[in-house]
This record gives C-alpha cells, sequence and structure tokens, in this order.
C-alpha cells in the first residue's frame, strides 16, 4: 500500500492504548514509499536500510525545560508485532471401542513469517533512528519447524 498511513500506537506491550500525540491529537506517519529504502541495492537490507520513514522525525533535540509539541525519545517504539501461525492437523482411527490411533502434524510457524527484533535506537537523534540493530535480525527470527507425531490414544 504505497502512501499509506498509519496511527502511531504500541500494539504489543501494556501500553497499547498509547498514542504519540501532537496539537492536533495524532502523528501520523507514512510507510515507506516503493524505492525508498534499497539505496541502489537489489533488496531490502534491514540492518542498513530504515525500517520506517525517519524524515518526519526532527533530527536535533530541543533545548532542555522548552516547550516541547514532539518527543525526541519515544520508549514505546518497537519491531512489528510478533506474526507466528501455529498450525496443526490430526486424523483419529479407530481401532476398539476406546483404543484410537491418532496420526498429527503440528506447524509452528506455518507461513515462515521473519520477525525482526528490536531496533537499533528509539532517540531521533541519533544516525541509527528507525533501523534495527544487526544482532537482532537472525537470533530472533523462528524457523518453520514441521512435527509428525502417531500415537495410540487409549
Amino acid at each position: 500500500m504505497p502512501g499509506a498511513e498509519v496511527v502511531v500506537t504500541n500494539l504489543e506491550r501494556n501500553t497499547s492504548s498509547r498514542t504519540v500525540s501532537n496539537s492536533s491529537g495524532r502523528y501520523v506517519i507514512k510507510f515507506l514509499l516503493p524505492g525508498h529504502y534499497k539505496a541502489g541495492r537489489t533488496q531490502f537490507d534491514p540492518s542498513y536500510d530504515v525500517w520506517f520513514n525517519t524524515s518526519l522525525f526532527p533530527t536535533q533535540a530541543q533545548a532542555p525545560f522548552t516547550l516541547r509539541t514532539f518527543p525526541t525519545i519515544f520508549p514505546d517504539v518497537g519491531s512489528k508485532i510478533l506474526n507466528v501461525w501455529d498450525m496443526f492437523v490430526y486424523k483419529e482411527f479407530p481401532i476398539k471401542d476406546r483404543v484410537r490411533w491418532q496420526v498429527r502434524a503440528d506447524f509452528h510457524n506455518a507461513f515462515n513469517h521473519p520477525w525482526f527484533g528490536n531496533l537499533a535506537s528509539n532517540n531521533v537523534t541519533n544516525s541509527q533512528f528507525g533501523k534495527l540493530a544487526a544482532s537482532s535480525i537472525d537470533d530472533t527470527s523462528e524457523p518453520r519447524l514441521i512435527v509428525l507425531v502417531m500415537k495410540i490414544v487409549f
């Protein structure tokens, strides 16, 4: 959805009702348009490219004790919500009155969605703001796991 808008909220922590607000009550951030994040590379690199449009944020912190309408540190800015689908399919075959043979397949992270971990910084004055932490790219994603089970239930 190029150019689509989303309101900044935090859905994965206990502060889901908190919205970053300005004089109109809400900040709206546009998703990156195609090509904004590639910077000459053939594909998106989450350790190098920004995760969202950082040009919408101020780049310098205001002086202490001044009136601010927009914070420069966002403690609730985090990564995307964990998107893991766990599914199972099973079939039972009766053997006797109270004995059944069950064949089952469990699929953990069935659609193999990646989950990128922490942002490198939540401070808008940091040059790493909006980028993913390089250490959290590979070790936070759960691999697809398929478990086949056969058991006798009695």
